[in-house]
């Protein structure tokens, strides 16, 4: 929209005579117009996304973990506004979001039942609700995709630590491992969807979307039986994770072994 009007308004600029002037004039009101609504919607849009995506976050700006019927609530308040802003596929993807609502916030009945194993430790409970903004910072460092917003959440974990250290100096960094540890228990519906998510994207977009059951059977064995490459699960794979038991095979040499089993003759087919 607002291109269209920068090209409209040249146009006017360039025009000689008073006849085209007159003409493009017309044809410039209207894209002004429109540019004006489209910025106006997306600054109403940006202001109430971020009000949304401030009720999926777990602990509030003092470490408190916020309650859960608040949270569902506010976000209809919410997608109700959004509502209002007329805009056909808004509206769309907002009727798909109060589908999936019941299933979003299990994670805060997790956290709830961890926060409560936490605050048994002999912990100062102002250290662990820094310790608890901490990890919350350091998961939107894994979560930025811009430097800019990496930086400051690496900056905000960091201050939130050095205020836990002066809180409960003693075995400080036996104390976030320990913490981290436990929240790192608490796993966001909104991650894990966006997770698997970018893990048949690539095939459902080389597919053309046309994807069979035995290709994502497939893409769930890869996904189950890959080693981790980097970060704290580094050469471990989701099924040991999952199971306590170790992988000694790696992913091709399982998945040979499951057709020799069930479709040997797969193996010979030229």
């Amino acid at each position: 929209m607002i291109k269209h009007e920068y090209e409209c308004e040249n146009k006017f600029d360039s025009a000689k005579s008073d006849k085209v002037q007159k003409k493009r004039w017309e044809t410039y009101v209207p894209a002004v117009k429109d540019a004006a609504t489209a910025v106006t919607l997306y600054d109403d849009f940006r202001y109430l996304y971020h009000c949304l995506h401030t009720q999926l976050t777990i602990f509030d700006n003092n470490g408190e973990l916020r309650d859960k019927q608040q949270a569902i609530d506010s976000i209809k308040h919410v997608l109700s506004m959004i509502e209002k802003l007329n805009h056909s596929k808004l509206t769309k993807i907002v009727g798909k979001i109060r589908r999936a609502l019941p299933d979003l916030f299990h994670y805060f009945d997790v956290a709830a039942d961890i926060i409560t194993e936490c605050k048994a430790l002999s912990i100062d409970k102002d250290a662990l609700k820094a310790y608890c903004l901490a990890w919350q910072w350091n998961k939107a460092i894994i979560k930025a995709k811009k430097p800019e917003r990496r930086g400051i959440a690496k900056q905000q974990e960091q201050d939130y630590l050095e205020i836990a250290a002066c809180l409960q100096p003693q075995e400080f960094n036996d104390w976030r491992e320990l913490i981290y540890s436990k929240l790192d228990n608490i796993v966001q519906s909104s991650a894990l969807v966006e997770c698997i998510n970018s893990i048949i994207r690539p095939y459902l977009n080389t597919t053309k979307n046309n994807i069979t059951q035995e290709l994502l059977n497939l893409i769930m064995h890869y996904h189950n039986h890959r080693r981790y490459r980097h970060g704290k699960r580094k050469n471990k794979t989701p099924i040991e994770l999952l199971t306590g038991n170790k992988q000694t095979e790696d992913w091709v040499s399982i998945l040979f072994a499951i057709i020799q089993e069930n479709r040997p003759k797969l193996l010979f087919a030229s």
